[in-house]
């Protein structure tokens, strides 16, 4: 081997510069020597900078060809050139360059620096200055020409005051002032009347003036004790009656339209954010960017738009109609900390913090509302590995974190497909968090049992007691709601506090089956069962037969259309055609045109629109004697006699809806039956006078929060893994907290991440 360095005029070089082929800087074969001399034969020299041009300047100013930096350190010299008669050299010049007659980059930075050094030098020379020029070296004519300039320029300036200046006051005419003074009563007036309802709601019900701390704390005290359902005796529709002091309009036969008139009357607890965005709007007229702080609920709903759609936040940022935080402040925003699986401390430190101020808006009243649902679901992601840049690891493998008691084998069972989620829902208050998420693939029962009690204790250690458990009936929940059960289906034991712990599967998703369970009865094509009741028959083209004779009317007597019979793999999943199917005009339909042949089916579209109202009314529940609890019992004591009935015959199986659907019938009324008996009988909470609103008690909460996962998803859906924890963070910090808490998360601040 040999080792070698090019020297040029007793002065190293780089020989990397001459050519596209670097030669090692090891010699192990001739060959290499041979291409290291062809190399050094037609390497070209840099020829530096020329001396002639800036002959007169370097003689005058530059002692000894010495070129110095502002550190004192020498940056060129003066020096003869073999190639030319004189030139300028920096001391980084790797002497060889790729085309001949040109010179290196170093020596080039250098000449340009000297032209800019000769053109002062020839100005000074000159008497002439320039723009750099200190005060205390320019002439005393030139001082004297910028200060007449400055003087011509402090004129238009005082001019231009001048004329608006009286602008102004041509604007503030007597009409002008007219005008603005109604639009800021106004204003004024409304803003003062939002705050009197927010701040001091009232109960102007007949008779009533009772006054409440909040808007939410009023509309509950309206619905649960003012409004009822009066049943007319020539309607079978029921009537709904506003009994608002100065009410114009008394009578509603829409619940939805009476409700919302309602609203009229009470406010909503939401109006506040308007006075906010306001006073936030004058303040950003008034304060440079750099210094303006937003107030948390307007970040909040800034954030909402822009997880949305972050183009279209910007258009409406830039439109001139407000004055909006940038994009870059709401990504420190939302991009608070780095997102990570599992039962995290952090996370669930910030939903303790969430809570506290639920709590301290409600003025510290004990109303257990740390008493919740531990409600999950999984969602399909994209399957595959993305690296994540701020923390360099790949994400997209199954992570069930320390609890996974079957870790996977191979590379492909470790591949992420679905994300399963876990949200917490007050029972008492409207309070919901999303605790954790895992990604996973092919869960077993044995699997979600160990993460949901692993949350329980850690959701027990931060003050919360979970009372119930909401999942759909997967054959893995399944497992899970089975092997929990101890004193009756749907009826356990939380050993942390050994409190009750009531499992249920999602009531939406037992209407649907209900309703899939009728649309595969019949002998056609497709049809896998043939229910029956007292050996009278029930099949789906019964429902055909109502929707046909429906279209032959002039006016719809039912809410079914062709959608509603003609399913698919998506209509199937729409939870507003199945209760449609279990709708009373269906039956009334059915009891005028087919008395005698349509009973079994009329009993069974009964039961399932019991299911339907109980599940989906907002009426509070706080006695085991409510005729709504005693239904729901009935219905499933009316299934358990069909089960027994259907036992005795051949193929009875047939004849009776799935097994599936019967259990989650009877996990519901064990739960909701065992739930209203806890708040009213155990002992630690019999006081407080708790109550269940039974529409709350489902999974739709959890399917919202992944339809907002989707939404901001841009134009994929199918996020994958890293992209899903990132939209949890956004969604934490605009979505989830503003929803459930209105009032308490007003002024609650928003964590930023460190500049």
């Amino acid at each position: 081997s040999l080792e070698y360095s090019v020297n040029v005029c007793g002065a190293k070089a780089d020989i990397s510069h001459a050519s596209a082929y670097t030669p090692p800087l090891v010699l192990n074969t001739a060959e290499g020597l041979m291409m290291l001399m062809d190399v050094v034969e037609k390497a070209q020299y840099c020829t530096g900078c020329k001396y002639e041009k800036c002959k007169e300047w370097i003689d005058t100013c530059i002692d000894g060809g010495t070129f110095k930096g502002s550190n004192g350190e020498t940056i060129a010299l003066l020096e003869e050139s073999w190639v030319s008669n004189r030139c300028i050299r920096t001391t980084v010049c790797p002497l060889f360059v790729a085309r001949e007659g040109s010179i290196c980059v170093a020596c080039a930075a250098f000449d340009n620096s000297l032209r800019s050094r000769l053109s002062k030098f020839k100005r000074r020379a000159l008497g002439g200055t320039d723009a750099h020029t200190p005060f205390v070296h320019l002439p005393r004519e030139e001082l004297i020409r910028l200060l007449r300039k400055e003087v011509s320029t402090t004129r238009a300036l005082q001019k231009s005051n001048e004329r608006l200046r009286d602008a102004q006051q041509r604007m503030t005419t007597t009409q002008f002032n007219a005008e603005y003074a109604e639009l800021f009563t106004k204003l004024g007036s409304s803003m003062d009347r939002i705050k009197s309802r927010v701040l001091h709601p009232v109960c102007e019900w007949h008779s009533c003036k009772q006054h409440f701390e909040t808007i939410d704390e009023l509309q509950h005290h309206v619905y649960s004790t003012h409004i009822h359902i009066e049943e007319n005796s020539t309607q079978r529709q029921p009537l709904y009656k506003c009994r608002w002091e100065s009410c114009s309009h008394k009578e509603f036969k829409n619940q939805k339209a009476f409700h919302t008139h309602i609203k009229r009357h009470t406010g909503k607890s939401e109006d506040a954010y308007f006075s906010l965005l306001l006073q936030d709007q004058a303040k950003a007229l008034s304060t440079p960017p750099e210094q303006m702080r937003w107030h948390p609920a307007v970040l909040r709903w800034c954030l909402q738009q822009y997880s949305r759609s972050s183009s279209g936040y910007e258009a409406m940022r830039n439109s001139g109609f407000l004055k909006l935080p940038s994009g870059r402040t709401l990504v420190r925003y939302r991009n608070y900390r780095h997102p990570e699986t599992g039962w995290q401390h952090d996370s669930l430190a910030e939903m303790q913090s969430v809570y506290s101020a639920f709590i301290q808006a409600k003025h510290g009243k004990a109303d257990r509302s740390n008493f919740g649902a531990l409600a999950f679901d999984e969602m399909k992601i994209k399957e595959g590995l993305v690296w994540d840049s701020k923390t360099n690891e790949l994400i997209g493998f199954v992570d069930l974190g320390e609890d996974d008691p079957e870790p996977s084998a191979t590379l492909q069972e470790s591949l992420a497909t679905h994300v399963f989620q876990f949200h917490f829902k007050s029972l008492f208050s409207p309070f919901t968090f999303p605790c954790a998420y895992f990604f996973s693939k092919s869960l077993n029962g044995h699997q979600i049992n160990t993460i949901f009690w692993n949350g329980v204790s850690h959701l027990y250690d931060f003050g919360f007691v979970v009372l119930m458990a909401i999942c759909d009936g997967a054959a893995s929940n399944r497992r899970f709601i089975k092997d929990n059960s101890a004193s009756g289906l749907g009826v356990g034991i939380n050993p942390f506090g050994m409190w009750p712990l009531f499992l249920m599967s999602d009531p939406t998703h037992l209407v649907k089956k209900l309703r899939n369970n009728l649309s595969k009865s019949g002998t056609g094509r497709g049809s896998t069962r043939l229910l029956s009741v007292a050996g009278q028959e029930i099949t789906w083209e019964q429902i055909r037969a109502v929707v046909k004779r429906d279209g032959e009317r002039l006016l719809r007597f039912t809410p079914l259309q062709k959608e509603h019979v003609n399913l698919d793999s998506f209509t199937r999943m729409r939870s507003r055609l199945a209760y449609d199917v279990f709708n009373q005009r269906v039956e009334d339909e059915m009891f005028e045109t087919e008395r005698n042949a349509t009973k079994a089916i009329r009993q069974y579209l009964a039961r399932g629109r019991a299911v339907v109202d109980i599940f989906s009314s907002r009426v509070i529940m706080d006695d085991p004697r409510d005729r709504r609890l005693l239904s729901l019992q009935d219905t499933a004591a009316w299934f358990t006699q069909w089960k027994a009935e259907c036992a005795t015959k051949p193929n009875g199986h047939l004849s009776f809806v799935s097994t599936q659907v019967y259990e989650d019938l009877q996990m519901a009324t064990n739960a909701l039956s065992g739930l209203v008996k806890f708040m009213s009988t155990d002992s630690r909470v019999a006081n407080l006078k708790l109550y269940v609103i039974p529409g709350r008690l489902n999974q739709d909460f959890v399917e919202g929060y992944f339809g907002l996962q989707r939404s901001i998803g841009g134009c994929s859906s199918n996020m994958t893994a890293q992209r899903y924890g990132y939209q949890t963070l956004a969604l934490t910090q605009s979505h989830v907290i503003p929803r459930n808490l209105r009032q308490a998360a007003v002024n609650m601040p928003l964590p930023e991440c460190p500049k």
